[in-house]
């Protein structure tokens, strides 16, 4: 039987140069990402209830707060993980490519809600809950006749001030706002996890 520390060194060798893309680009790369993809467990059932229960009814969004936040943040410290692993094994020109591919797009237009956050701003002023188009919780003119209940990402022209003027502001209008919640979290996931090798 192997001991740990073995097993870790011939996963994760000592010299980043050593990695290839088949692995992980490091153990904090496994790490985070393993953050993210329980944050998002935990934030998919909230959201799952608030389609099917009670969107359309003021403050559902409430219940997402903290679980957004969450996968929010954690996307962002993978994304820096790559970033810097990039820049240190002089692979220059990570931001370019993130921002130029349709999965990467969204990882910069979170780094609006990212920054919100850091600041004091909540998760859920990014959300909006509406009950489409069902018997009950229609609201004329909110909704395009025969859609359900939906839980997606606020346009940045209803948001603070602060989030406007950030420069992934055109990010965020084109890959996130007016997105399913769930959407371009996963979007995202999937680019970082391909970047990162985990």
């Amino acid at each position: 039987m192997r001991r740990h520390s073995e097993l870790s060194e011939k996963r994760y060798p000592e010299r980043p140069s050593e990695y290839h893309s088949a692995m992980a680009i490091s153990i904090e790369a496994t790490r985070v990402t393993s953050a993210v993809e329980q944050a998002m467990l935990r934030l998919e059932p909230i959201y799952r209830a608030v389609i099917d229960t009670f969107a359309g009814t003021g403050g559902v969004t409430e219940t997402v707060h903290a679980p957004l936040g969450e996968v929010v943040m954690w996307l962002a410290s993978l994304d820096e993980i790559v970033g810097n692993h990039r820049k240190a094994n002089g692979a220059a020109g990570y931001l370019a490519q993130r921002n130029a591919d349709p999965q990467g797009r969204a990882v910069f237009g979170l780094k609006v809600v990212r920054n919100s956050i850091a600041h004091g701003g909540l998760p859920v002023e990014f959300v909006g809950a509406s009950g489409g188009t069902v018997l009950g919780w229609w609201v004329l003119g909110t909704a395009a006749l025969g859609s359900g209940p939906s839980c997606t990402w606020l346009p940045s022209s209803v948001l603070s001030a602060n989030a406007q003027r950030h420069a992934a502001r055109p990010a965020y209008d084109s890959d996130v706002a007016g997105r399913d919640l769930l959407d371009p979290l996963q979007r995202a996931l999937s680019f970082l996890r391909n970047e990162a090798g985990t």
